[in-house]
């Protein structure tokens, strides 16, 4: 009876963590524990699924009792070749829910390198289970679900009650893992297309046409020389890496000195560096520079072969600071978040002087004034739609 009152509690415990929010690598190795607790040897816990993030093919999380939680990111391109020999891998090919190795008595696991290691260090049993997410058939070939595995050092391995207790206690841990992972990878899916700041208000609910915020930004606008060029010259796919390439470089000093990219718009690079309470004007405007400054000479190192004539990259960037509208735009039913008004006008007029200009980097006199650095001033230039003329400065260093 206290056994039961005690698996109750944990299943309770798992009711009201899944309906509010929690963090995977918090949630785990406090669900071992409690585990642990019910009296049953647990040694090690583990679990593995699949992920739907541009970097990262899944997440494996293994808990021991002595060493605490161990987190791992898979990559695309990592080694699977401890994953094919795995007892976790075997059972999925098998379709059984789960399987059970006698780590004394039996020999039948000799093969696997895991639980020989277990072996080694005193283990005696070992629980895989496969938790599937949706129709079996379809969650299997698509391997969306969850892996889990338990190992004990107890003596005599796990009784056939204490196999009945962690899958049913596995189950109902997978429902809370099944649904952090929706929610992750709707996030994950809406940062990596919207850029975090529009993916987060779409989360919060901005979802309807017409909500608009206004916001106080450096508006940054970048764009790659001879593109159209290159795309001509060179095969679709060595451009495609190229222009992936060309984003990487100029996209990471961004979000290193803290701007945030709405969108890549063809070859052209359109971001935010806002301005508030917590970070002023000062500040965002020597980040964005310092940002600038670091693409263009990143891209500098980027190097291409057309027509066995290698060339080096350039780009122009235009920075300009004032409000923006940043909002919902278009059908009922396909919306988009996008960033609109004369600042966002203004910057991209700027960018467009640095094709004459003979420098790569340009900013309005609203930001140059903010950046106690040395400055090249190129003139008061009338930009197309703009009544006054507005003052136009390169840098001639790094803040």
């Amino acid at each position: 009876m206290a056994e039961s009152i005690e698996i109750q509690r944990i299943t309770d415990w798992l009711v009201e963590t899944t309906l509010g929010s929690f963090e995977l690598d918090e949630f785990f190795p406090d669900f071992c524990q409690r585990v642990a607790g019910l009296g049953i040897g647990v040694s090690r816990g583990h679990i593995g699924m699949k992920t739907l993030h541009p970097l990262y093919n899944s997440i494996v999380m293994t808990w021991r009792r002595d060493r605490g939680l161990l987190v791992e990111k898979i990559g695309f391109e990592a080694d699977t070749a401890s994953w094919e020999r795995s007892p976790l891998q075997a059972l999925s090919q098998t379709g059984e829910e789960f399987c059970y190795y006698d780590l004394v008595n039996s020999q039948n696991w000799e093969n696997y390198t895991l639980l020989r290691e277990l072996k080694e260090e005193n283990g005696t049993g070992y629980l895989a289970l496969l938790v599937p997410f949706g129709r079996d058939e379809v969650a299997l070939a698509q391997r969306d679900g969850l892996v889990v595995s338990w190992a004990t050092d107890q003596s005599g391995g796990f009784s056939n009650q204490e196999i009945l207790i962690l899958r049913r206690l596995t189950t109902r841990m997978a429902l809370a893992v099944k649904m952090h992972k929706r929610e992750q990878t709707a996030s994950n899916v809406l940062n990596a297309y919207l850029g975090e700041d529009a993916g987060q208000r779409v989360l919060n609910g901005r979802m309807q046409r017409g909500d608009v915020d206004t916001l106080d930004a450096i508006v940054w606008y970048g764009d790659l020389r001879d593109s159209t060029r290159l795309a001509a010259e060179l095969e679709p796919n060595e451009f495609m890496l190229l222009l992936s390439s060309y984003f990487e470089r100029t996209g990471q000093p961004i979000r290193d000195h803290g701007g945030s990219i709405l969108k890549f718009v063809g070859d052209a690079v359109l971001a935010i560096f806002p301005v508030n309470e917590r970070i002023g004007i000062q500040r965002a405007s020597r980040e964005a520079v310092q940002a600038a400054w670091s693409a263009v000479e990143n891209l500098k190192l980027q190097k291409v072969n057309v027509n066995g004539v290698e060339e080096s990259l350039a780009m122009g960037i235009g920075l300009h600071y004032g409000k923006i509208l940043f909002g919902n735009a278009g059908l009922p039913d396909r919306l988009e978040f996008t960033m609109i008004g004369a600042t966002v006008n203004e910057t991209c007029r700027i960018e467009g002087l640095t094709k004459t200009a003979g420098y790569p980097i340009l900013v309005s006199e609203a930001i140059q004034s903010h950046v106690p650095i040395e400055w090249a001033f190129i003139g008061k230039e009338k930009l197309r739609g703009v009544p006054e003329p507005m003052g136009i400065y390169a840098p001639l260093g790094s803040p």
